[in-house]
């Protein structure tokens, strides 16, 4: 069963609140007092696992720490430990604040130069794992977060990853998401190696590129008969202006042969970031008579004036045309921070209105590491205590 009421502690951490349920278990939001004493703790992520009886889905939810555990790099949600709680396992890892991939690609909003930097991440990622010999498996747009402070993404999920090249075990079920999932994962005669992720993430480039999945559908032979010998409805169709060698790459990652796919995910970061590289060229080019200092003097203004959204906006436009320019870089730091600020202080306010004064707390103090001085959350903090007296 899932938590009737949110624990005050699980282990040693301070649970802050409840993130989300779902059909394995919990997440909530805690904080580690260990790390970070002087500022009530450092955020972390908890998921805790439903109560089961099935040994394989523990021992899978376990593995998800193992494995993730030995992964360090900054595309990666990084694990900190794993221990149990009630009886239940439970993995404390890294606290991503941001949104899913799926969730930033219903918006429809994203520039195509923010679009390839994530898929140069995820290739980076993806190849940080397959160069420790492990297969994800579960590449999807729902298990890639988007950090809102820098907008890094960050793979999360290794719970079905398995070591490199590993035979199809089908009286264990599928594994993994249908509408992302390599032919050969499907195949019980099959194997599955890292070339079954460049699939997934084929599949997800398509679906951040066009706004809908390469395989859509819920009912599972339908999925299965598209996957299998059916390639998806063209990219130049869903998106006629998208350039040539982008569809190029993202085709043959969703080659149905793996032998017909690129060989490891470094090759298909190298032709992203050519792509990449061309594009802001000729947007530069294009844009040349407005360099891209008169973005970034137009995003200080905006940080001034207080539109931080407008900042961001400005200074995006100056990476397209320079993507090192470090003084765009610098803005466009501050005003995702700012953002940020934004929205803990909104949240906070939210907290501190229903009564939850330990998490709104929280929040304050989260906003005073960056500005400690800021005014609206020094009063915000003045309010609680005034309360607590």
């Amino acid at each position: 069963m899932l938590f009737s009421n949110t624990p005050e502690f699980i282990g040693r951490y301070q649970v802050v609140k409840e993130l989300k349920s779902g059909g394995m278990g919990t997440v909530f939001l805690a904080r580690d007092p260990r790390i970070g004493k002087h500022m009530g703790g450092r955020f972390i992520a908890i998921k805790v696992l439903q109560e089961f009886d099935d040994v394989e889905l523990r021992a899978r939810f376990e593995r998800e720490a193992d494995i993730a555990g030995t992964l360090d790099h900054r595309n990666i949600v990084q694990i900190y430990d794993r221990d149990e709680f009630d009886g239940r396992p439970f993995i404390v890892m890294e606290f991503v604040d941001g949104r899913t991939l799926s969730e930033l690609i219903e918006t429809g909003t994203v520039p195509l130069v923010r679009k390839l930097q994530w898929m140069e991440e995820l290739c980076d990622g993806l190849a940080c794992a397959h160069n420790a010999g492990v297969v994800h498996r579960d590449i999807k747009p729902a298990n890639i977060m988007i950090r809102a402070l820098d907008g890094v993404l960050k793979i999360l999920d290794f719970g079905i990853a398995r070591a490199n090249t590993i035979k199809v075990n089908m009286t264990r079920g599928i594994l993994g998401t249908l509408n992302y999932m390599a032919p050969e994962q499907w195949d019980s005669t099959g194997t599955v190696d890292s070339r079954a992720d460049a699939f997934a993430a084929g599949a997800v480039f398509y679906e951040l590129l066009s706004g809908e999945k390469a395989f859509p559908g819920n009912d599972v032979p339908s999925i299965y008969r598209q996957i299998a010998t059916h390639p998806p409805e063209p990219l130049e169709k869903r998106h006629p202006n998208l350039d040539p060698d982008l569809i190029a790459i993202v085709n043959r990652c969703l080659e149905k042969r793996p032998a017909d796919r690129y060989a490891d995910m470094v090759a298909v970061r190298a032709d992203l970031g050519v792509i990449r590289q061309r594009l802001a060229a000729r947007d530069a080019a294009v844009t040349l008579v407005r360099p891209a200092r008169t973005f970034v003097n137009d995003a200080q203004r905006a940080l001034e004036q207080g539109d931080f959204t407008l900042a961001l906006k400005a200074v995006e436009q100056a990476l397209r045309m320079e993507p090192d320019n470090t003084a765009a870089r610098d803005l466009e730091q501050r005003a995702r921070t700012a953002i940020q600020v934004e929205n803990w202080l909104q949240a906070a306010r939210g907290e501190f209105e229903r009564g939850a004064l330990t998490a709104a707390s929280m929040l304050v103090e989260q906003i005073l590491t960056i500005n400690e001085s800021h005014p609206d959350a020094l009063s915000i903090r003045l309010a609680i205590e005034t309360v607590r007296r």
